[in-house]
């Protein structure tokens, strides 16, 4: 038998290099205090495979689908690429013609469309352990014809091989008849069992397995679950962790603003932003934050995909200092400002906001509006395609 030898680095390291790349993808994405290395940490341990341009959770069947017709076929890299193009621009129409409105990648865009949903969702197809190929899209469109010269069964797997011989698990549901004509984003109960076990061997243990077998409930954030009594000690742990982090983080995010809104003598924005911060301080947790530090998190907790370095983990450590200190008074706390300007200017030199009035003035005034959500809307997406299988 020959050897396949589409990867061109390790599979860690290729898993590493497709992660990050999803999140610069990211259209929510917005780090003007770095913060987004902690923010994605805690995002991937509790939602591992999601993504915040991901839409709706049959994506994560569709492409399959879509690529196991194409490994019926022996070509060559380029047609299999357009074979695949073709049938993302057949998926769009399919489900305009099922009646989807929300959520279809490239409703508007058709033919101009730069982001497939197959590179969307390749990262997550894969931690889920749908997508067996360890490689990327590219490496695997090129070594379709090689897999079929093998002679081998390419959708499933030789136990004695030590390299994946197919994109697909074998246990992956059959694709409903001419879905690429009419389909809608309604799960089908044994699509949803795929997923819900995929999730089970995945990733057992984590937040979004733990809530793909109960029942769903819709909230803001996921710490408003009505469910987390019932989950996993170490869990409900992390997750308390995650909500102090997120509100302290969320007031130097809009005295960041605030500042700005001052530079730009935009009275509008900054009685917003005023307001904002008074409501967060309203609402602070000041004995619960006395005794939380980020060691909190550190460690075992922390997804390892991401590196939190110490120049971050000090600034929350200062600027929790100065909320407690403060008792949250901030908007006239100079320490709390300084540390505000430091923290940007190291960041971003000679881009940064404070110092640089042409990049100042591009500033639309709400990237400091929401706090950290994890990526919560997306998985909250999945678990409700979940319940409402068919």
């Amino acid at each position: 038998m020959s050897s396949l030898t589409w990867v061109d680095f390790d599979a860690e390291e290729q898993k590493r290099v497709q992660h990050i790349l999803a999140m610069f993808e990211e259209s929510t994405t917005r780090n003007e205090l770095g913060l987004a290395a902690i923010r994605d940490s805690i995002s991937d341990h509790f939602f591992p495979g999601t993504s915040t341009i991901h839409t709706r959770l049959r994506y994560m069947l569709f492409i399959p689908w879509m690529l196991q017709e194409i490994e019926e076929r022996e070509a060559s890299e380029r047609v299999n690429l357009t074979t695949l193009r073709k049938y993302e621009g057949l998926l769009i129409d399919a489900l305009e013609a099922g009646g989807e409105t929300n959520g279809v990648i490239g409703q508007r865009s058709r033919s101009q469309l730069q982001r497939l949903p197959t590179h969307i969702y390749w990262y997550g197809l894969e931690s889920w352990g749908i997508r067996i190929f360890h490689g990327s899209l590219d490496s695997y469109l090129a070594a379709l014809r090689q897999l079929k010269q093998t002679g081998g069964a390419i959708s499933q797997i030789n136990p004695e091989d030590t390299e994946p011989r197919s994109f697909l698990i074998e246990s992956l549901p059959k694709a409903p008849e001419g879905f690429l004509d009419k389909v809608d984003f309604t799960l089908r109960t044994e699509e949803a069992e795929f997923l819900r076990d995929r999730l089970s061997k995945s990733h057992r243990n984590t937040l979004l397995t733990q809530l793909s077998v109960r029942d769903y409930a819709d909230c803001n954030y996921v710490w408003e679950h009505p469910c987390l009594s019932e989950l996993e000690e170490i869990t409900r742990d992390l997750l308390e962790h995650a909500r102090l982090f997120s509100h302290l983080m969320h007031g130097a995010a809009l005295l960041y603003g605030l500042q700005i809104c001052e530079l730009l003598e935009r009275d509008d924005w900054l009685e917003k932003h005023s307001e904002a911060l008074h409501q967060w301080t309203t609402e602070l947790e000041l004995g619960a934050l006395r005794h939380w530090s980020l060691d909190k998190l550190r460690g075992s907790d922390f997804h390892d995909f991401h590196a939190i370095k110490p120049k971050v983990r000090n600034f929350v450590a200062e600027w929790k200092t100065r909320v407690v200190e403060t008792q949250g008074n901030l908007a006239n706390d100079p320490k709390a400002r300084e540390l505000i300007k430091k923290r940007e200017r190291g960041l971003k030199g000679s881009k940064s906001r404070f110092t640089n009035s042409s990049v100042r003035r591009m500033w639309n005034g709400e990237t400091t509006s929401g706090r950290m959500d994890f990526r919560w809307p997306q998985a909250n997406s999945y678990l409700r395609d979940l319940a409402n299988a068919q």
